[in-house]
């Protein structure tokens, strides 16, 4: 009987060592399942920050000013007042860019109180409630660990994910509208870029073509100051001529006189001629007897260069000196205005030159050298 509780001693001090090391070394597991437990629980925690609590509130309209429509109208050279416009915006989820959504907060004590229950316990008593069908203990329903994390966090999660997914096929739409954006601007600002060239040269053209109109304007205008000169110089012609008309109405007026005066002048000629004859005188005949070769307008005294023809009848009539013989003087050429009358003073025999007094009462106007002389 002492062998037996001795052996049993012996055995209950080996159980008891086993015990002792045992405990210990659940006692060490323990710190490592309560250590990961609270860093799980913290996680959870944390993680819980970066879900979001609910979605956000889909906006009721939306502002043309923040969403204008595209215009899908053709480019053409002429102003549409409602052009036709893409409905892009019409399935745009505006309510996705909302931004600091509210997000869980599971650090309140009943949260921690849940993240501690595996099982599920009644209010009242804090016992373990259990299946009645299986008689298992509940481990899902609100109060538990699964409740927050199954329920609430990773249903939370999901719906957030969900919402990733829709953001990512609306950032998908939003790149294929903006690639389709881009290619039509790049195209449109090709042609701009063509437009902005043809605008250049056109332009150019129209500082040249402007240019070439400003001269043809000064041209014009230089050719209306001549223009103007020549109305000028036409005008004055016209009056000269107007003058002139005057003039030569005043000479022909003068020449019907002189021809009155020459007509009166030949009747008392003749009528002289007449008196010669009768008295026994002699009269040259008509026709011209030589020129004016010297004036000497102070003295009404003139030298005549006489014709052979006028001395040789003079001869021939058998008088040797031509003192007192009067002529008649007139301009040379067709009008053969009548000047003067002289009377010969002293001739000259061998030098056909002679001498004469200028009888100014018969005087029409001045006489000049190259006047010629006749009866």
């Amino acid at each position: 009987m002492r062998k037996a509780v001795n052996i049993l001693v012996i055995v209950i001090f080996v159980l008891s060592i086993v015990a002792i090391v045992l405990g210990h070394m659940l006692y060490a597991k323990r710190e490592l399942l309560k250590g990961r437990t609270q860093k799980l629980e913290k996680a959870v925690m944390d993680v819980a920050k970066f879900i979001e609590k609910e979605p956000a509130a889909v906006p009721s309209e939306m502002s043309g000013d923040e969403f204008p429509a595209k215009d899908i109208s053709p480019c053409k050279p002429e102003i549409l007042e409602k052009p036709e416009t893409s409905n892009f915006w019409t399935k745009y989820k505006r309510h996705l860019e909302t931004l600091d959504v509210p997000v869980l907060d599971l650090e309140t004590d009943e949260y921690r109180l849940m993240l501690m229950n595996l099982y599920q316990r009644d209010p009242l008593d804090n016992s373990i409630r259990r299946d009645p069908a299986t008689g298992f203990p509940i481990m899902k329903g609100e109060g538990t660990m699964s409740y927050v994390l199954d329920d609430i966090l990773i249903a939370k999660a999901r719906e957030q994910y969900d919402r990733l997914n829709e953001t990512r096929l609306q950032l998908k739409d939003l790149r294929g509208e903006l690639a389709t954006t881009i290619k039509d601007f790049n195209s449109l600002k090709q042609e701009h870029r063509a437009r902005l060239k043809e605008i250049v040269e056109l332009k150019n053209e129209i500082a040249r073509l402007n240019e070439q109109i400003r001269e043809l304007n000064q041209k014009i205008e230089e050719i209306e100051a001549e223009k103007q000169r020549l109305q000028d110089e036409n005008n004055q012609i016209k009056a000269d001529m107007a003058k002139l008309q005057e003039t030569v109405e005043e000479r022909e007026t003068e020449i019907a006189q002189l021809k009155k005066k020459i007509q009166e002048i030949e009747s008392l000629s003749r009528r002289a001629d007449d008196r010669g004859r009768l008295e026994g005188l002699w009269i040259p005949p008509p026709g011209v007897k030589g020129k004016v070769i010297l004036v000497d307008s102070r003295w009404n005294f003139v030298v005549v260069e006489l014709s052979d023809e006028f001395i040789q009848e003079s001869l021939a009539s058998g008088r040797q000196d031509l003192a007192g013989a009067e002529l008649l003087v007139r301009r040379p050429g067709d009008s053969g205005e009548f000047v003067t009358k002289i009377m010969l003073v002293s001739f000259q025999p061998g030098t056909k030159l002679a001498a004469a007094d200028n009888l100014v009462n018969w005087q029409q106007r001045p006489i000049q050298e190259g006047d010629e002389l006749f009866r």
